[in-house]
């Protein structure tokens, strides 16, 4: 199977009338790239909200608000609706072009088996809301990744089986145990790499080291490079034996440091310290895989696989982390995904067919 990615970050900008107006690529560059106060000021620009932190365990999701760029909150259901109805639009023409004639016959949202049932229901029902009903399925997580993974293999599936999956996504790093029957057990969600309490620690050291006052200044009036230098600071961390050339070139870095300048006349300006980076950043996120996999060891059985997936699993250094983690018990065979987006997509593609068999 090769299906087909389209592939989006969760951003969307809807007008001052909470109207949509773009999503993904093109809200980040008509939210980024805009001098107009209408834009910058009125519309209502959200990033990350599908990986909001309390979503998993949230109930009466669908009374639940999200703070846009201003801090002005919107109900998320709002925001869900027309995100799926954006999506669904998207790939019904995509759709249409390659196989014309042909309906879609199968709708799939994949879910981690950790979120409650009202989470998953509220999810549902903004889909649904959106036109979104054609043979609608939920797929958790965990299965649509078993799925993949049998299907790489070509071997006959064992759901008997002992596995440990280890999420390594943007937003939200999950770890949990899966043992035989498919229950899953020991789960540990904490922020990711992007996470918005991360992010959020983050911005603070930005301050503290470029003063409040430039790196306010620097995240209005350059918004896009803002949004480009923490990008380039993830991949300087990430990146094998520590490339700080990377940010060394990096025109958004210039950008920050010609504020500073301008503000403060007299000095130069500074450079980050890879080591606080460190501390904020990829600490936490070891401590909490280390956790999450310690947790989830002690309650599965002695032996088993365990997948490594979402998108910071590219990173060599989180994926030799966990292996490091696991390197004492030799009965856990770590496996790692070279298309991480496909195990979740093809995976979620197999399972929700078989879901209506």
């Amino acid at each position: 199977m090769n299906p087909e990615v389209f592939v989006q970050p969760s951003v969307i900008l809807l007008n001052s009338d909470k109207d949509f107006m773009s999503f993904g690529d093109e809200a980040n560059d008509k939210y980024l790239n805009s001098e107009s106060h209408d834009i910058i000021d009125g519309h209502h620009y959200f990033r990350n909200f599908s990986i909001l932190e309390t979503i998993p365990n949230l109930r009466n999701c669908k009374d639940k608000r999200f703070a846009d760029q201003k801090g002005r909150n919107v109900k998320l259901s709002k925001v869900f609706i027309e995100t799926f109805t954006y999506l669904k639009k998207e790939i019904s023409e995509k759709a249409e072009k390659k196989f014309p004639n042909m309906s879609i016959t199968h709708w799939i949202l994949c879910v981690p088996p950790t979120w409650k049932k009202d989470a998953v229901e509220f999810l549902k029902s903004a889909a649904e809301q959106a036109g979104i009903t054609t043979n609608l399925q939920v797929v958790n997580e965990h299965k649509a990744v078993l799925r993949w993974w049998f299907s790489e293999k070509g071997g006959q599936e064992n759901k008997d089986g002992t596995f440990l999956f280890v999420d390594l996504g943007g937003g939200i790093t999950k770890v949990y145990g899966v043992t035989s029957g498919g229950e899953w057990i020991a789960s540990n969600d904490t922020p990711g790499i992007g996470g918005l309490s991360v992010l959020k620690e983050f911005q603070r050291y930005m301050e503290k080291v470029f003063t409040p006052e430039v790196y306010e200044d620097f995240r209005a009036n350059y918004r896009k490079d803002s949004f480009n230098l923490n990008l380039d600071i993830i991949r300087t961390i990430f990146s094998h034996e520590r490339d700080t050339t990377i940010l060394q070139r990096s025109s958004h870095f210039e950008k920050l440091k010609k504020v500073f300048r301008h503000i403060n006349v007299d000095k130069e300006a500074p450079n980050l310290d890879f080591q606080d980076i460190d501390d904020i950043l990829l600490k936490p996120l070891k401590q909490n895989i280390e956790e999450g996999i310690n947790k989830a060891v002690i309650e599965l059985p002695s032996n088993g696989t365990v997948f490594v997936f979402g998108g910071a699993s590219k990173s060599d250094i989180l994926y030799e982390y966990v292996k490091s983690l696991l390197k004492d018990t030799s009965s856990f065979h770590v496996e790692r995904f070279e298309h991480p987006d496909m195990a979740i997509i093809g995976g979620s593609i197999i399972e929700g067919i078989n879901l209506k068999k």
